[in-house]
């Protein structure tokens, strides 16, 4: 959706940073949006990027067996089948007690690192921001927003306008 809207939000002379959710960690953002999705932020989990997922158990075995790397949803489902056999193992046998013991969860060692259940029954995990950067999604960091601002021009006339943008 956001590539079918960035374009027409450039095009009205809207400027605004667009700001979105994990579901944009995908070349689709860039692809679909193109220029107009530059310097767009939103957060995810950064596991795929990490050297130690790449050397992790379960990412050579899924690549053994799978022939590809593993991504996100992988993973999210390798590890809530690691965390249910614990507690499973741990003696929890009802749907009532692994409610209960979801709901206590401290400090569960992911594969993104330590995830704690929230007390709205979240799974909270280490989260990243990410930009937009010449048809890039990388890290975000500070140092990506101290670029100059330059003048974009008026898309509807092509001439330069009195918009900046940052690049």
């Amino acid at each position: 959706a956001i590539g079918q809207i960035a374009p027409m939000l450039a095009y009205q002379g809207v400027n605004i940073r667009l700001l979105g959710t994990n579901v944009w960690n995908s070349g689709e953002l860039v692809r679909r949006g193109q220029k107009n999705v530059e310097n767009a932020v939103f957060v995810d989990s950064n596991l795929v990027n990490e050297p130690g997922f790449k050397k992790s158990k379960f990412f050579l075995e899924y690549q053994k067996i799978f022939g590809e790397e593993p991504g996100v949803f992988e993973a999210q489902g390798y590890e809530t089948g690691v965390l249910l056999r614990r507690l499973i193992s741990g003696g929890e046998r009802t749907r009532v007690g692994l409610a209960s013991a979801l709901s206590s969860l401290r400090e569960f060692q992911g594969l993104s690192g330590p995830m704690t259940m929230s007390s709205n029954r979240e799974l909270e995990r280490p989260l990243t921001p990410f930009v937009v950067k010449e048809t890039q999604i990388v890290t975000w960091t500070p140092e990506l927003d101290q670029a100059p601002a330059t003048t974009a021009p008026d898309r509807k006339s092509g001439t330069s306008g009195k918009k900046t943008i940052k690049k």
